[in-house]
């Protein structure tokens, strides 16, 4: 799919999700840190809901004591992320510069971190959940995974470039390091165009439009 991504970067500059997704923002900047239990609770529940990765979608298996989802918040999913390390994982990763080559293996293995965390916590694959809610706390530092970026970037081929070869690394997500290493190559050929630095949030804005246009050109071809 050809596109003018100088075009399309403009116009995904201001979207209708912003303010929400400031609400999110503010959120992990005033409570940065995982020990209040409200804060926690309130985290993981919004970030999860409102980007269609609840952490409550889980398997049979993990659900053994029957917990309803309100409740799985207070009894299993707070306690377990409060005793989890995951303030020195984000630590670790806001002390590289931002996303780029050379800061990629810490985020890659922060990421792969709180994946595991989640998927302990409900018993399914949350790399999707732990991109995103480790995006609202390092906004600069972490793509969003979902389906849609994902095939997004497929459709992007001849921006970007054919499949991207990841040998896997049992440290990280091999599906999050495609995703990610790929974004990167989508910026890099931003700045080859004068566009002015696509951060990870316009970025996903960038490749949620191309999605949708996809989307509705291939509902049209089938009329």
């Amino acid at each position: 799919m050809r596109i003018d991504l100088k075009a399309l970067a403009e116009k995904t500059r201001q979207t209708p999700p912003d303010l929400a997704n400031g609400v999110l923002y503010d959120l992990c900047k005033e409570h940065p840190g995982h020990d209040d239990v409200q804060a926690v609770y309130a985290k993981i529940l919004l970030i999860g809901r409102s980007h269609a990765a609840a952490i409550e979608r889980r398997s049979e298996k993990a659900d053994k004591s029957k917990v309803p989802n309100d409740e799985f918040y207070e009894r299993v999913v707070v306690p377990a992320i409060r005793r989890s390390r995951i303030d020195r994982w984000i630590e670790e990763a806001a002390a590289a510069p931002g996303i780029n080559p050379d800061s990629l293996p810490v985020v890659l293995l922060v990421h792969a971190r709180v994946t595991r965390l989640f998927k302990d916590i409900s018993g399914r694959n949350k790399r999707s959940l732990a991109s995103k809610y480790l995006h609202f706390h390092l906004p600069g530092h972490f793509f969003f995974y979902d389906a849609r970026a994902v095939q997004a970037l497929g459709f992007m081929k001849d921006t970007i470039g054919k499949r991207l070869v990841v040998t896997p690394n049992a440290k990280y997500d091999t599906e999050y390091e495609r995703l990610v290493r790929k974004c990167l190559k989508l910026q890099d050929e931003a700045l080859k165009l004068g566009i002015a630095p696509l951060t990870p949030r316009h970025l996903d804005n960038v490749l949620l439009r191309v999605h949708a246009e996809e989307m509705r050109s291939r509902s049209r071809q089938k009329r």
